[in-house]
């Protein structure tokens, strides 16, 4: 893959959005059906991927945000997890992208900051999944949807501690909880009535097997937790710690993840502006769907209390303006919401802090 360094504080790059909401559209329960994608129905991912490059995507992330064996755990997965980050970096390089990047997401994980075992533990877990990566080509890491920063501090000193691979690390900011995309998953389904994958496919009927490379595919219907239904994001007041953890602790790129408006998305744009020349990911996060927030009237855009695709153009300009280079969109978004942060940036350069 091309080396995504080379191109810090120069060209504005969109990141493919979050095609889990898409997914749970067409029906496929992303609660129990995760882990199994990448493996079972690459095709589904493959094509939601491809969807993203055509937006104008030009870094894909692959679909590992549950990569750490206390993720793969939680849904009852027994797998070999170099197995599931190799199949989901061919599926994304299948699409040809510019750039692709790895996720791991938080492990979940009950963490005592103030316990050395239990940091060590949480460590642990990062270190391996990012182990996991090993001799696979991908440009860098995505450390996404972070919302504790000792949390924040074991996942970059354990990827650290793994790989010098550049890291992006990413906190969700915000003023109230929010919903995550798997709740959208019972909306979807209830309004269908079906609980089967795309096109029918249903993994959770998959009760064991070993394909390839010794995976086993655990009963998706016995004994899986139900996840939260929303997620607290950090407070605003913490994200100067937050960056400082960053800086600390081996960050290439400096994210920030919200669903706040437009006005407060920028504010947070410039305070990490103000506090590093790294470069900037901001990652809208839209939580109602589309078609619920399309009409709001003469509302100004800044002002909106959900992301649309349409304001997506208008707050692209608005991140640029504020020093911001990488742009995302997340959280109840389809492949349009990524097409209109593109056609924004496309050819940009991004602009230096502070001019």
């Amino acid at each position: 893959m091309a080396d995504i360094e080379m191109r810090f504080g120069k060209d504005m790059l969109v990141l493919s959005g979050s095609i889990d909401a898409a997914l749970e559209r067409q029906g496929v329960n992303m609660d129990a059906d995760r882990q199994y994608l990448n493996l079972f129905e690459p095709e589904v991912v493959v094509d939601a991927l491809k969807l993203q490059m055509m937006a104008g995507a030009r870094c894909l992330v692959t679909t590992t945000d549950d990569i750490t064996s206390a993720r793969l755990a939680h849904a009852n997965a027994q797998a070999d997890g170099s197995t599931l980050a190799r199949a989901a970096v061919e599926i994304a390089q299948q699409c040809k992208p510019q750039h692709v990047l790895g996720a791991i997401g938080p492990c979940g994980l009950p963490l005592d900051g103030s316990s050395a075992s239990s940091l060590k533990e949480n460590k642990g877990q990062y270190a391996q999944a990012a182990h996991f990566f090993d001799g696979l080509e991908f440009d860098a890491f995505l450390l996404d949807g972070f919302t504790s920063l000792d949390d924040l501090k074991c996942a970059l000193m354990g990827v650290r501690q793994a790989s010098d691979a550049p890291v992006f690390a990413s906190v969700l900011v915000g003023h109230g909880d929010i919903p995550r995309e798997s709740s959208f998953a019972a909306q979807a389904q209830k309004a269908s009535g079906n609980s089967r994958g795309s096109e029918g496919f249903d993994v959770s009927s998959i009760r064991s097997g070993l394909p390839s490379e010794g995976y086993q595919v655990m009963d998706a219907t016995e004994g899986v937790t139900s996840f939260a239904r929303t997620i607290t994001p950090l407070p605003p007041e913490a994200l100067d710690q937050a960056i400082d953890i960053m800086l600390e602790f081996g960050a290439s790129v400096v994210g920030i993840e919200t669903a706040d408006s437009l006005n407060h998305a920028y504010e947070y744009a410039t305070t990490a502006a103000q506090a590093t020349a790294l470069p900037l990911l901001v990652s809208l996060r839209a939580v109602l769907d589309p078609l619920e927030a399309a009409d709001k009237g003469l509302t100004p855009i800044e002002n909106l209390e959900n992301y649309t695709a349409d304001s997506m153009p208008y707050a692209a300009e608005h991140l640029r303006r504020a020093g911001v280079q990488f742009l995302r969109a997340t959280g109840n978004v389809d492949a349009s919401f990524t097409a209109g942060l593109s056609a924004a940036v496309s050819g940009l350069d991004a602009k230096p802090h502070g001019a």
